[in-house]
């Protein structure tokens, strides 16, 4: 539940929206390939969260989910997997209007 809060990769909107004041999240160890997945994605969503609030900037968090997840496509299947999303490589880009293709590789440039 806390991932999806952290990083919704149903949409790239989801994404963008998904939670950005949570910037640390503790939990217990469990020695199982899934969970360190999981660790891992929810790490590295609150570290972008922390950085976004020292900088106070929500939008940067945003941003940089969407980069981390939307456009990654190895990311995005994993954390597909871990929501129990279908993943579908082109399902990404169906929700891109062709228009803003190239603001969305310009976001990625800066980043």
């Amino acid at each position: 539940a806390f991932l999806k809060l952290l990083k919704d990769v149903s949409s790239i909107k989801a994404t963008y929206n998904s939670n950005h004041t949570l910037t640390a999240l503790y939990l217990p160890y469990f020695p199982t390939s899934n969970f360190q997945l999981l660790r891992n994605h929810m790490t590295t969503a609150t570290i972008a969260n922390q950085n976004s609030n020292s900088q106070r900037n929500p939008h940067a968090a945003g941003r940089d989910k969407v980069i981390e997840t939307q456009l990654n496509s190895q990311t995005r299947k994993e954390l597909c997997y871990l929501q129990g999303i279908d993943y579908t490589y082109s399902s990404i880009f169906a929700e891109i209007e062709p228009i803003l293709l190239p603001n969305l590789l310009a976001l990625t440039a800066e980043h």
